[in-house]
């Protein structure tokens, strides 16, 4: 499946999706603490990054690999040895893409 969606059916379908990853991400994914102050599309150019990764076939660890770059070198937080909360994303990524 590609990223970019072929027909208007596919499209509303990806809508859903980014929407329903874009919620996930502002709601379960806050590395620097942001929730409440930031605004609700804080996150969500890493989120569509995510979903696409996920959509084209990426593997869990190329998405946690990706999503611990944005936390540790994008947002500034540096290395951190616990992956679980980007894991948890990825799992829920899939759940969504799996229609669960």
């Amino acid at each position: 499946m590609t990223a970019i969606p072929q027909t208007p059916r596919e499209e509303r379908h990806w809508l859903e999706q980014r929407a329903q990853v874009r919620g996930l991400f502002f709601s379960k994914w806050d590395p620097i603490g942001v929730r409440g102050l930031a605004p609700a599309d804080e996150h969500n150019a890493f989120a569509d990054q995510a979903l696409a990764m996920a959509r084209n076939g990426s593997s869990e660890t190329e998405i946690v690999d990706f999503l611990q770059w944005v936390r540790e070198t994008h947002m500034g937080l540096g290395p951190s040895p616990d992956t679980e909360p980007e894991r948890r994303i990825v799992g829920e990524i899939k759940k969504i893409l799996n229609g669960d």
